[in-house]
């Protein structure tokens, strides 16, 4: 009876649970629809809407989703944590928001944090077509609003699982995007627009 239990434990931490951070509504139902799409039942998805400048509170945040004496399934720790950000500088720019997030996506030797620049909905576009253009926050979204039915910036939106159908050509636009950017010497997620390394976290969720 006691191997069998341990047994079970044993299986459980071979599950890892994963905490996906999204800025918005639009990212936590695009995550949402392609875990079930995936059928990847080691993702755990909350969602923390922030509009301060400083990533650091959501890392904050984050961290108190973490249980360090865990009694029920419910409440594990969370093996990691993964980031999302936008720049969604279009209004007026924020070189302090650019600067820390400049140096968080930066890190090579931890990969926990993801961005698009200018915003979610040049991801949503890599689906459809490729991007190496310059844009704004506003016309990105209005282009995403324009062609892909039903689709409103911070509405309930039901089209993400035929988008999602479409992955392997917005990881391929993606990386495109990122070739150029490097050939031209940027670096800077900051001032690599337009861009997304989305297909990175989508690469590394896979893989859990």
């Amino acid at each position: 009876m006691e191997k069998r239990f341990r047994r079970k434990r044993e299986l459980k931490k071979k599950n890892p649970r994963v905490l996906i951070v999204v800025p918005g509504k639009s990212e936590k139902e695009y995550f949402e629809v392609r875990k079930t799409k995936k059928r990847n039942h080691a993702l755990t998805i909350r969602v923390k809407t922030f509009s301060d400048s400083n990533p650091q509170k959501t890392i904050a945040w984050a961290n108190t989703q973490k249980v360090t004496v865990p009694t029920i399934r419910q409440k594990l720790p969370y093996d990691i944590i993964y980031y999302i950000f936008d720049h969604d500088n279009d209004d007026q720019v924020d070189f302090k928001k650019d600067a820390r997030i400049d140096k968080l996506c930066s890190n090579a030797d931890s990969p926990l944090y993801f961005y698009s620049n200018p915003c979610f909905e040049i991801w949503l576009q890599m689906h459809f077509r490729e991007v190496r253009r310059f844009t704004t926050r506003k016309n990105a979204i209005k282009w995403v609003e324009d062609n892909v039915i039903n689709y409103k910036k911070g509405a309930s939106f039901d089209g993400y699982s035929d988008i999602i159908n479409k992955e392997k050509t917005a990881i391929k636009n993606a990386v495109l995007a990122l070739e150029k950017h490097i050939r031209d010497g940027i670096f800077k997620p900051s001032e690599r627009n337009p861009s997304s390394t989305m297909y990175w976290l989508l690469q590394a969720i896979d893989k859990k």
